[in-house]
């Protein structure tokens, strides 16, 4: 098990200089990183960086519109990058059916990536935990996927808003989750260093069997943002 980042907590800093913040992640003890875009950047240059740095690409973070557009392209990049996961974000649905045939959808899009060595996953928000016929939205696409084809990449911070537990949560997908969200909050709410909240993440990491990523998010700061997402490695590596 090993700490990466996701890379949209640094958005203040990437977009002026994307290769530069990856540098700088990396001399904050990070193992690896999960990606929230590109910024141009060809497979064969990040890598290179990636290789200088020694962060290995844990994953990134790919819109449902690329991935129906764009698969075949994204699985190739995906490749020359050597990443380990892709995960969809987050998608929006009103109707049960809906969210049915999204959890099937997505199962056909794992599948090819699973054909090509990559892991595959859906990542929650909040609006996943409405309820249909006493079911989670959130729970409808994992029932409707195979877990070979769509891992559970769940957002701690995200099902406490969602008003569940994310303990029990995370322990009802134990063996599914590869890669946790590890996000953090505050009393009241917000975003706060992971380790540093109300979350359990000692916890939710012991209960959860294979897990092989702790990815670190955080979209609010009381210091600065390198100076949380250290704070949050450094926390996170204590249950390593």
């Amino acid at each position: 098990m090993k700490v990466a980042l996701q890379m949209y907590s640094l958005r203040s800093l990437t977009g002026d200089d994307f290769l530069g913040t990856l540098r700088e992640v990396a001399r904050r003890g990070y193992d690896g990183v999960e990606f929230a875009g590109y910024f141009g950047v060809s497979a064969k240059e990040l890598k290179s960086v990636l290789n200088e740095t020694g962060l290995y690409p844990a994953g990134s973070h790919i819109d449902i519109g690329e991935l129906r557009s764009n698969l075949d392209g994204i699985i190739e990049y995906s490749k020359e990058l050597g990443l380990y996961s892709v995960v969809c974000p987050g998608v929006h649905a009103e109707t049960e059916e809906e969210w049915i045939a999204l959890g099937k959808e997505l199962n056909k899009i794992g599948e090819k990536f699973r054909e090509n060595g990559i892991i595959f996953g859906y990542h929650n928000h909040a609006h996943e935990f409405k309820e249909f016929n006493g079911k989670y939205a959130l729970d409808l696409i994992y029932e409707n996927s195979d877990p070979e084809n769509v891992t559970a990449e769940i957002d701690t911070y995200w099902v406490k808003k969602g008003n569940d537990d994310p303990i029990s949560y995370t322990k009802k997908y134990a063996g599914r989750i590869k890669l946790l969200h590890a996000k953090d909050m505050d009393d009241d709410g917000k975003d706060i260093e992971a380790g540093a909240g109300c979350i359990d993440f000692e916890t939710i990491v012991g209960g959860i069997k294979g897990l092989e990523w702790i990815v670190v998010e955080q979209e609010k700061f009381n210091y600065s943002a390198l100076e949380s997402v250290k704070i949050s490695c450094d926390n996170m590596k204590k249950l390593v």
